[in-house]
Order: structure tokens, then sequence, then C-alpha cells
């Protein structure tokens, strides 16, 4: 009977062992898990550099789920739009009191070959720094290159008058190349 008893009281001790060991991962599960939903609906604020029509204009845009508080914008170099004013980007110098999941800000900065002109090859450090509705602190740090810009600039004219004529020389050369096969 002792020696029942004896078993009896190891099998409980493992029983409790493992039983902790388990109640410990599932807690360090959920924590996990929180943390994950936390930041799966957080808000998440970006700001990019976008060469819209050979027109630059600075962007932020809330790609989260929840609204972004107090955003602040730095860039360095800073953005400006004309050098000789120093006017600066109005959302970059006030910064943003609110914006909602999916919201978007732009403003004009210059025309692409100004603006190539002032910051060649430029790398712009961004620092996006916000709050969510709890009052917590995030910040995004990222590198915008104007590189890519200046090979994608299109040297040859968007006049209306100049495609038409070029899509009139590619016809008449598709119906010389169709004329001669026959």
């Amino acid at each position: 009977m002792l020696l029942l008893t004896f078993i009896y009281v190891i099998a409980t001790l493992v029983i409790v062992k493992y039983t902790r060991k388990s109640n410990e991962l599932a807690r360090q599960a959920l924590i996990q898990s929180m943390e994950f939903e936390k930041q799966r609906n957080r808000p998440y604020v970006i700001f990019d550099l976008l060469l819209k029509e050979r027109v630059f204009y600075a962007v932020v845009k809330n790609t989260g789920k929840q609204s972004a508080y107090d955003i602040k914008i730095t860039t360095e170099p800073e953005i400006i739009r004309d050098v000789e004013s120093a006017k600066k980007i109005s959302f970059i110098e006030k910064g943003i009191t609110f914006l909602a999941p999916n919201g978007e800000i732009d403003d004009f900065i210059d025309v692409s070959p100004s603006f190539l002109k002032k910051h060649p090859a430029t790398t712009f450090s961004v620092e996006v720094s916000y709050k969510d509705c709890n009052g917590e602190l995030y910040q995004e740090k990222s590198n915008i290159s104007t590189a890519f810009q200046n090979r994608m600039s299109i040297t040859r004219s968007d006049s209306p008058v100049e495609n038409i004529e070029r899509h009139l020389r590619d016809i008449a050369n598709d119906i010389r190349v169709i004329a001669s096969r026959k």
C-alpha cells in the first residue's frame, strides 16, 4: 500500500510539472497571439515620392487598420518645393493631426525635370512617427531614391500631334511589311 501511495504521489508530481509547462506554453502562445493581433490591427503610415505625369508629389498614406494620430515626417535632405523661397511641403512642415485607415494626403513638389535637377540620384532618408488611438508611438524609417526616376524620365515629347504622327508611321511600316509578303 505504501508503494502504491508513493507511485501515486510521483505520478501526481509529474502531472503537475507537465501541467505547469503546458500552461506556460499556452500563456506564451496567447501573448504572441495578442502581439500579432496588435500588429495586424495597428496604423501603418508610409511616406513616398510619387512621379505622376512628369510631376513629383509627396504622399503620405495610412495602410493600416486603425487611425493614426500626431504624424510627423522628417527627410534628410529636406524636401522643399522651391529652393529660392524654401517653401516646404505642408504636411511635413506642420505634421498631420489625424489620418484614417486607407487615408491618403498628397502635396505637389515640383515638375520632374526641375526636381531631378535639384536632387539628381538623391537618396532621401525618411522617418515617419505617429501614434495609435491608445497613444502608443510608432516609428518607420526608410530610404527613397530618385535615381530610378531619372532613368525613367521620358525624353520624347508627349504632345498628341507627335504621338499620332509616330503611330501613323508605325502603321505605314506595318502595311509595307504586310504588302511585301504578298
